[in-house]
């Protein structure tokens, strides 16, 4: 990649395959957006780049570092990322290329509670995932289908939705013999 080139992308701005960052200070926060991005469609940090989207420049060899222990420290399993240095000396940007994984899903360090949490990468920002998402990135790529079983009521309203768009609540109340 050339500096051309990173003009072009830094000109995309923050997304949700896209991160900027002035300096790695944080491995916990660092962490939560490696993971994010490997729990969703993979992304690019960029190190040494400004939010507004000006170059800073970093040591390249620091941030890398910086980075590398955020992996080994804070996330789990462990990411593999990929390095590429543009520049060099303290006007180098780093970019972290962050593939989304087929091991999913990852969990960062949250530095308070000390306890492991699932996030995902939603526009700009990373989220927090809700267990219903945890169960559904472990189960995604799995060769074989996941089996759902639905009460009885549930299963009603499925059948319903086969033949219809949608439904009232008085409807659903009389095909699953509830009171309002």
């Amino acid at each position: 990649m050339t500096f051309d080139q990173l003009r072009q992308i830094i000109l995309l701005g923050e997304t949700d395959t896209q991160d900027f960052k002035e300096q790695i200070t944080d491995l916990p926060k660092i962490a939560k957006t490696i993971v994010s991005f490997s729990n969703t469609k993979g992304g690019r940090l960029l190190i040494g780049v400004k939010d507004t989207g000006g170059i800073r420049g970093v040591v390249a060899a620091e941030e890398r570092f910086m980075i590398e222990k955020a992996i080994t420290e804070c996330v789990r399993p462990l990411v593999e990322v990929r390095f590429e240095v543009l520049g060099e000396g303290k006007k180098s940007v780093l970019v972290v290329f962050v593939p989304e994984s087929q091991t999913k899903p990852h969990a960062a360090l949250h530095p308070e509670s000390k306890k492991w949490l699932v996030y995902i990468r939603l526009k700009d920002e990373n989220k927090l995932a809700s267990r219903t998402i945890v169960d559904v990135l472990k189960w995604k790529h799995r060769a074989a289908g996941v089996r759902i079983q639905y009460t009885q009521n549930e299963a009603s309203l499925m059948h319903h939705f086969i033949d219809n768009e949608r439904i009232t609540l008085f409807e659903f109340e009389k095909i699953a013999h509830i009171p309002r």
